[in-house]
């Protein structure tokens, strides 16, 4: 069965694009307008994994000390669990307001059990337990929670999460060629999985006709349309000027056959009333 009349397939490549950066454009497409296209899906795409674990939007939290409160900002880049760790340490004794002295530290594998935290101490406070105060901020990698405030108890503060040191795995491609029930015009959502920090994550899609959106009439004879690409919480992901690739296809779904299994089970409705 052919479940499409027409078709158009378009190779994408960020470096081509109209506006905007490699992660967030907008994109000619030469779109035949005798068509009347109403599907669109991505076939195949190539995004680099060149983007940060701490990026430039997301890379600090507050640090509390008594009544004195101070910002902690970290270098974008990437980090192992013992540079991220020695990073803090370094940048909490740089700021501390009142000249507390801090030590990070997790356990070694090598020696003992390793629960994947941080455990932070803190000395020449005075009895004053330090604050960590996370928003929407550099809680993942530290292990905390989103929009949590974390108070040291007896000079000691351990995660209360597991570090997370992935870079984002869960990626949305999101453009208003499409549209979709929940408004978001996500075109397709990829999954990376052992891929390589600069690496490239490489998608091929299994089943385009179950992954197509509708696509959007508003905009069907338009020859310009935007893609950025998010993470699973709609941020905004960074490849650091690296381009992206994508092969996409619009198309003409095919409702022949929906029709015939529709007058078959009216005729076997019909029938069974005649009986």
């Amino acid at each position: 069965m052919n479940y499409f009349t027409n078709k158009q397939i378009f190779y994408i490549n960020s470096a081509r694009r109209l506006t905007g950066t490699h992660s967030n454009f907008s994109y000619f497409l030469n779109i035949d307008p005798n068509e009347e296209f109403d599907r669109v899906v991505v076939l195949a795409a190539s995004i680099p994994k060149s983007y940060y674990l701490v990026d430039s939007t997301y890379k600090s939290f507050t640090l509390q000390e008594s009544s004195s409160t101070v910002t902690i900002n970290f270098s974008v880049g990437n980090y192992t669990r013992n540079s991220l760790g020695i990073k803090l340490q370094s940048l909490l004794n740089t700021n501390s307001p009142n000249n507390y002295t801090y030590s990070v530290s997790y356990s070694n594998i090598s020696t003992t059990n390793d629960n994947g935290k941080y455990t932070i101490t803190v000395s020449g406070n005075g009895g004053v337990q330090p604050i960590f105060i996370f928003t929407n901020q550099m809680y993942e990698q530290l292990g905390f929670d989103l929009n949590s405030s974390n108070q040291f108890s007896g000079g000691i503060l351990e995660s209360t999460n597991v570090v997370n040191l992935t870079n984002e795995t869960t990626l949305f491609i999101h453009s208003d060629i499409c549209q979709n029930n929940e408004g978001n015009n996500i075109l397709q959502e990829i999954y990376a999985s052992g891929e390589a920090s600069y690496s490239m994550i490489n998608f091929t899609n299994p089943i385009p006709l179950e992954y197509s959106k509708p696509m959007n009439t508003t905009f069907s004879k338009s020859s310009s349309y935007n893609f950025y690409l998010t993470d699973e919480n709609g941020t905004s992901i960074d490849t650091n000027g690296i381009n992206i690739n994508m092969t996409i296809m619009i198309y003409k779904k095919n409702d022949i056959d929906r029709m015939i299994k529709g007058a078959i089970k009216y005729y076997a409705i019909l029938s069974g009333k005649e009986k």
